[in-house]
């Protein structure tokens, strides 16, 4: 692979440009696809979850050089789960206080690998989780989260120099 890229920070931007482009693609196959938004967000996330798709923490741009190509990629993606969100939220099957942020980070918390545990046990819990974090964020009775929505540029911004790697430094 690496006779197609100059560099490690290369290939790694070319991954993670094509699985935004996948997460995109994916967001909108959903709401097409499903009956309701809020079927379409639940399918989402099932989906996001079972197959480990890490890479959307980079929208926020943490560890990858920002080359147009990934910046076209991340505005691209922002959009798409923007729609399936507002989509969501429109249909009252999603709270008015998550946004499309708050679901970038709810998921990349649960397809993070699990410490020491064989996979059928990390499918189960991460399932579990998956089911209690879809039922939080429906409307009803919920308890109002504490400040506003996340925003991924403001992540982007809060994250500290010594989290960023060097391609990325300015």
């Amino acid at each position: 692979m690496y006779r197609h890229f100059p560099d490690r920070a290369d290939l790694i931007g070319a991954v993670v440009v094509d699985n935004m482009a996948q997460v995109a693609a994916l967001a909108a196959e959903v709401l097409a696809a499903e009956p309701s938004a809020g079927q379409a967000l639940a399918a989402f996330a099932q989906r996001v979850v079972e197959h480990r798709i890490v890479a959307m923490l980079p929208i926020l741009g943490a560890h990858v050089e920002q080359t147009t190509e990934f910046r076209q990629a991340r505005t691209h993606l922002l959009a798409a789960l923007d729609t399936l969100v507002e989509a969501a939220r429109a249909e009252g099957a999603l709270r008015s206080d998550v946004g499309a942020a708050d679901l970038v980070m709810f998921l990349t918390v649960l397809t993070r690998p699990l410490p020491s545990v064989s996979r059928d046990l990390g499918d189960a819990v991460r399932a579990r989780l998956l089911a209690t974090l879809l039922d939080g964020l429906r409307p009803g009775g919920a308890t109002p989260l504490p400040g506003a929505p996340l925003d991924a540029d403001l992540i982007t911004a809060g994250l500290t120099t010594a989290n960023r790697s060097p391609a990325t430094q300015p």
